[in-house]
């Protein structure tokens, strides 16, 4: 807390707790987009993507018995979308006042103090209660990425755009692997292909060189 250097200034003008606002907004994009993307990679356990298994926090679902809902990151979700409503009721707010005195700062010190609020024990609870508690589901997780045609696209640089395209329809088509259909059409060696697709050479910048790898 600091006193305004101009105290007139202040009494006219609250673009210094839009700014402020404008943070915590900001802050609470990007917290919503964390707790989304791990509901998303947390789905399942069957029927999702189910890398990560999130905490159990309460009983489950109500009307599924044994489901397990992300609470604690709906309750983000929810902090965030208070936040950036706050914010708008402050902008609002700060746009409307008048001449030399905002009659609206009473609206802007609710709505910003209680987005501070929110926002620190919204943090506490998911960090406590989700993030320390997350655990990776390695097996499934060697699961999707053995059936997923992501792979392709690290053949690119060695066979050509049209040609991986034509590979990705023939996995998609058929019940083989695309390791297999690459084999089978005899486009790369054992050796190359393995090569290509470690997943250290998939996840690392640049092109190997195939032909004289070890």
């Amino acid at each position: 807390m600091a006193q305004a250097e101009n105290m007139i200034d202040i009494t006219q003008n609250m673009d210094v707790f839009v700014e402020v606002s404008g943070l915590l907004k900001a802050a609470a994009v990007n917290l919503n987009k964390i707790a989304s993307d791990l509901r998303l990679l947390s789905s399942g356990p069957r029927g999702g993507i189910a890398e990560l298994r999130l905490p159990e926090v309460q009983a489950g679902s109500s009307i599924m018995p044994g489901k397990v809902n992300p609470v604690i990151c709906e309750l983000i979700n929810q902090v965030s979308v208070e936040i950036i409503s706050s914010d708008q009721a402050v902008t609002l707010a700060a746009r409307d006042g008048q001449l030399e005195l905002n009659a609206f700062t009473p609206l802007i010190a609710h709505k910003l103090l209680n987005a501070m609020e929110i926002m620190q024990k919204g943090v506490d609870i998911f960090v406590s209660k989700c993030i320390k508690g997350i655990e990776v589901d390695i097996s499934r997780c060697e699961e999707l990425l053995k059936n997923s045609l992501a792979g392709v696209t690290a053949l690119v640089p060695y066979l050509g755009y049209d040609k991986c395209s034509q590979l990705a329809h023939k996995v998609i088509e058929s019940a083989q692997s695309l390791t297999e259909v690459v084999l089978s059409e005899g486009l790369l060696s054992r050796k190359e292909l393995a090569r290509i697709m470690e997943r250290e050479s998939m996840t690392r910048p640049g092109i190997i060189n195939i032909k004289n790898s070890d």
